[in-house]
């Protein structure tokens, strides 16, 4: 049994005070990294922002402290989806700040900072300002280090991959995992698990109000190959009658209607390839569909 970092215990709210279907419970352990998934990314963010206490809740405590307290703002490190950098500071004075901020010791402030630059692959850009700075995946990685710079034992990353170039998400997703080996916990959240599907601990796929899987690896692996993210098309005279069919259908969920394109529908499908086919069949000699397609990237298969 290793030690518990985060806590979070009968959670029943998350964002703007959207209440579950059903409270929700989970812990990490140090080492430990979790992955929220969904295919709206503000849910991702309603489950990261509740961990950080915002808003504050009795349900979540980072290291024994209700996540609220004093204690627990220095226990753990946040990078938002929108992350912003001092342009005017050099890479080490923006950490500094921040060691400042934190009230770091002043004798381990710098070997704080060189460890954070060192992690994140940033040492020979640390007396570069960060104006002149154009690289996004460099960027990020900033976001990482100063995140890290206080040593916290939670590390919360919203939108992993968010402001890198696609062809650095791998590396983004090393320094993660190199964080986790110095004993920290790790709860991120991504578009989907390209480049992550092969180091979390625990799985977390989220709907608007409602937990649709989570667990451990590798159980969760088994239960995740019986989800698909499907997409289906129809003619706008079969608008109505295919969202009366999904809903009513007991192997859909999160069903979404896409906001610019009302005859284009996504939801999880939980099934075989041959349950499938039966409901598309099903779907297929009532409504006029244009097309079905199954978005396997967004498992990271």
């Amino acid at each position: 049994m290793g030690v518990t970092i985060l806590e979070v215990s009968n959670l029943e709210y998350w964002g703007n005070r959207v209440r579950l279907r059903k409270p929700f419970s989970f812990a990490l352990e140090a080492g430990d990294i979790g992955v929220v998934i969904s295919q709206n990314l503000s849910c991702c963010s309603n489950l990261l922002r509740s961990v950080i206490g915002l808003p504050p809740s009795r349900s979540v405590s980072i290291c024994g402290y209700q996540v609220s307290s004093s204690m627990a703002r220095h226990l753990f490190g946040f990078v938002s989806g929108c992350s912003e950098l001092y342009d005017d500071l050099t890479v080490w004075q923006f950490l500094n700040l921040f060691v400042d901020i934190y009230s770091v010791d002043l004798n381990y402030r710098p070997y704080a900072i060189y460890e954070a630059l060192e992690l994140t692959r940033l040492v020979p850009f640390k007396d570069t300002p960060i104006e002149k700075i154009t690289d996004l995946n460099v960027r990020k990685r900033i976001c990482l280090a100063r995140a890290l710079v206080h040593s916290p034992r939670l590390l919360v990353v919203e939108n992993i991959f968010q402001g890198s170039d696609f062809r650095s998400w791998q590396l983004i997703a090393d320094i993660v995992n190199d964080a986790r080996n110095t004993g920290k916990a790790v709860l991120v959240s991504a578009e989907n698990l390209l480049h992550i599907n092969t180091f979390y601990s625990q799985l977390f796929l989220i709907g608007e109000d409602d937990v649709i899987l989570s667990g451990k690896y590798p159980d969760v692996v088994k239960e995740l190959a019986q989800y698909q993210l499907i997409q289906i098309q129809v003619l706008d005279e079969g608008v109505d009658a295919l969202l009366s069919c999904l809903e009513q259908a007991g192997n859909v969920f999160n069903l979404l209607q896409k906001e610019d394109d009302l005859g284009v529908f996504r939801f999880f499908f939980k099934g075989t390839t041959s349950e499938l086919q039966a409901l598309t069949a099903k779907l297929s000699s009532q409504i006029p569909i244009i097309s079905c397609i199954s978005c396997n990237n967004f498992f990271g298969r």
